[in-house]
């Protein structure tokens, strides 16, 4: 099967970047055309929904091997952008902000990718839309050096009734900036030889199950500006690749 959807979780993520008007891309886009809209509402400390869209290894420019598959990727969230952290791991301590119930939606994914299991062939390739889980049991997971874990969401990636991989996305934050990023795992054993992925687009929600009236999952930085987002995908070799965009938090001009 050519393509299908996969999430973050956040991404993450998400991850990070609303459903709406694309903000100005900074001029760097890569290989990767990762482009993400404006946070809605576009107002400062708010919780907001976020959405962008990226494409891995578009035309091959990756390669052509099974090294050249994406095996994760993270999204490192501007300066300032708050997610709600798990009270009930430890992690960061707690917030002070209630947690989303077990299995609540944070978010989801629309992905397009080739599968192995399906023989690479074409078949469904507009792909699928997976829903992105509040996970309170989290998967092992080593921690780089300088940041904590602080959540995980799962998103449950499912094809013809029989293919089912649940994916991870790490809630990580800085120990000494508090900046935010979420690693995403992808399941590359399932995908073919330098596999085309596309997440068209990868939505973290402000509140969960998109609902106003629940607990927030992601918040805009306090102060008004043009904010840098950032996305590095990891191939199985080893390489790295980095793209970046351009957000407009609190309607500033010229972002």
């Amino acid at each position: 099967m050519k393509f299908l959807r996969l999430p973050l979780a956040l991404a993450a993520v998400m991850t990070l970047l609303l459903v709406g008007a694309p903000a100005s891309a900074d001029g760097t886009h890569t290989s990767m055309d990762f482009t993400c809209a404006d946070p809605s509402p576009n107002t400062t400390d708010t919780p907001a929904t976020n959405s962008c869209t990226f494409d891995f290894n578009d035309s091959g420019d990756f390669g052509t091997t099974d090294n050249d598959k994406v095996d994760y990727f993270e999204i490192v969230l501007p300066d300032g952008a708050q997610i709600n952290e798990d009270n009930d791991q430890g992690g960061n301590g707690s917030d002070g902000v209630a947690d989303p119930a077990d299995g609540d939606d944070v978010g989801y994914s629309t992905v397009r990718t080739e599968l192995s299991y399906n023989s690479c062939d074409d078949n469904n390739n507009d792909g699928g839309t997976y829903t992105t889980e509040w996970d309170n049991d989290w998967d092992s997971y080593t921690v780089p050096n300088g940041w904590t874990k602080v959540a995980e969401y799962n998103t449950i990636f499912s094809v013809l009734f029989f293919f089912t991989r649940h994916v991870p996305s790490h809630v990580l934050v800085n120990d000494t900036t508090g900046q935010y990023k979420i690693v995403t795992d992808l399941p590359e054993a399932d995908g073919c030889a330098g596999a085309h992925t596309k997440f068209n687009p990868l939505v973290t929600y402000a509140h969960a199950d998109n609902d106003s009236n629940n607990t927030w999952i992601s918040k805009t930085p306090t102060t008004g500006d043009c904010y840098t987002v950032t996305i590095t995908a990891t191939e199985v070799g080893g390489t790295t690749h980095t793209d970046t965009d351009v957000v407009d938090v609190g309607g500033q001009p010229g972002c």
